[in-house]
């Protein structure tokens, strides 16, 4: 049977396709410049540009937080090159170690607004003098605006700056004009500090109406006196105990880019759907051409009710006093595949989603199953959750129909000493479960 995506596991990797998921990550490039040296406006100015073009070499900050992941190849620095044309006039070029990440697409959150589709990822860059007040922090496209001066900044910067950004593949240029922004640039050279960091949004889709949690990548620093190096020595490790969120890539619908997966990272449906531009549409009990699925609620167990979450298509708690604090729970969630879906693909990879999770131990090879005569498959093990063991099960099913690939996935998660009320309950459910295509 499968891991639901209880409590334990909302917060960090809820197990869903595309919707299960949200990157949005926001990253920041930050630029610190020493200043130094006096004289006439045109000496100051000649001084400051005197040492470009010039390139430095990229790592990753040697004291990460905790609770923060190896940030995706697509946004990991190698090196940034700083040029300049003419005047206050500076080009910014940053080489990724992997294309970048397309523009998000959007969904409508409930409030009349827009967020990003689960699995976006973003990112900024903040330009900052070591001496001077002012910051300049640089957006990427969001929640369908395009690359733009964060307006949140508190500094008296013109939000114009930003003459141009462009990505092609996995370089990234912004040509900013910083004619009368001393309060930046400072009087002496400019010798910036770049350091790129981001977040991944997960757990909630946009259309809950709720802005989705965060998972924060560790930041990287480009400073000046870095030398460039090749992909091969860039400094992109983490430590082993630390393993980055299932999903960082972005399952866009309209993708022209693959991004290579994170180091470690085991090949998802996310994955799959995102590389074969397959559409994924989320499916509640009831809708029109769906299928119908009865799922039975085993005894000492109930319905979640109002706790079930906005995305799912059903959920159960177990109802054992024991465990009213942390109970263990199981979780429908069914999605609609439109496009070149193969259900065997779909089988094929599920598993990945289970065996990223941190510290996961279990099954090599996921177990070909059925469910209701539908063709299926199923993977266990335990993980750690905030220094807690967890048993964590999960069930792929896989339902042809007139109209698309339906998909359920059933997701069951407890504490490590509850796994025998979970094993029981996941029998009744296997046993009693009926599907009418």
């Amino acid at each position: 049977m499968g891991q639901m995506n209880p409590p334990a596991l909302k917060a960090k990797s809820r197990a869903r396709f595309t919707t299960g998921l949200t990157v949005a990550v926001s990253g920041v490039l930050v630029a610190c410049s020493t200043s130094s040296g006096s004289g006439s406006q045109s000496e100051s100015n000649a001084a400051r540009w005197s040492d470009y073009p010039h390139t430095m070499g990229c790592v990753l900050d040697d004291n990460p937080a905790p609770d923060w992941y190896p940030p995706p190849k697509s946004i990991t620095a190698e090196k940034v090159t700083l040029s300049h044309a003419r005047g206050d006039q500076l080009r910014v070029t940053i080489e990724f170690v992997a294309p970048l990440p397309p523009t998000p697409s959007t969904l409508p959150n409930g409030n009349g607004q827009t967020e990003n589709a689960i699995g976006s990822i973003t990112f900024g860059v903040n330009i900052q003098n070591g001496g001077f007040k002012d910051s300049l922090s640089i957006l990427s496209p969001s929640r369908g605006e395009p690359w733009r001066v964060n307006p949140s900044s508190d500094t008296d910067l013109n939000p114009n700056v930003l003459q141009s950004a462009r990505a092609s593949s996995n370089i990234l240029t912004l040509d900013l004009d910083l004619t009368g922004e001393d309060a930046l640039l400072g009087s002496g050279p400019f010798e910036p500090l770049i350091q790129l960091g981001g977040s991944v949004a997960l757990d909630q889709p946009p259309y809950s109406g709720r802005v989705s949690p965060v998972a924060m990548y560790d930041s990287q620093r480009c400073e000046w006196n870095t030398p460039a190096r090749g992909s091969s020595s860039t400094a992109t490790a983490s430590p082993p105990s630390r393993t980055a969120p299932a999903h960082t890539q972005i399952p866009t619908r309209t993708r022209t880019q693959s991004s290579p997966p994170v180091s470690g990272h085991h090949y998802t449906v996310v994955d799959y759907i995102r590389d074969s531009g397959i559409v994924e549409h989320p499916v509640k009990r009831g809708d029109s051409g769906s299928p119908t699925i009865d799922l039975p609620v085993p005894s000492g167990w109930e319905a979640a009710g109002q706790r079930t979450p906005e995305w799912a298509y059903g959920a159960i708690v177990s109802t054992n006093p024991a465990f009213a604090s942390d109970p263990p729970s199981i979780m429908a969630l069914v999605s609609k595949l439109t496009g070149n879906v193969d259900p065997t693909k779909v089988l094929e990879f599920a598993p990945g989603e289970i065996k990223n999770l941190p510290g996961f131990k279990g099954s090599n090879e996921a177990a070909p199953s059925k469910l209701s005569g539908f063709e299926a498959t199923q993977i266990g093990g335990t993980y750690k959750k905030n220094g807690v063991i967890r048993a964590v099960a999960q069930k792929t099913v896989v339902i042809p129909g007139k109209d698309g690939l339906y998909v359920l996935q059933l997701n069951a998660d407890c504490l490590e000493d509850q796994i025998h009320a979970l094993r029981d309950a996941t029998v009744v459910i296997d046993e009693q479960t009926r599907i009418t295509p």
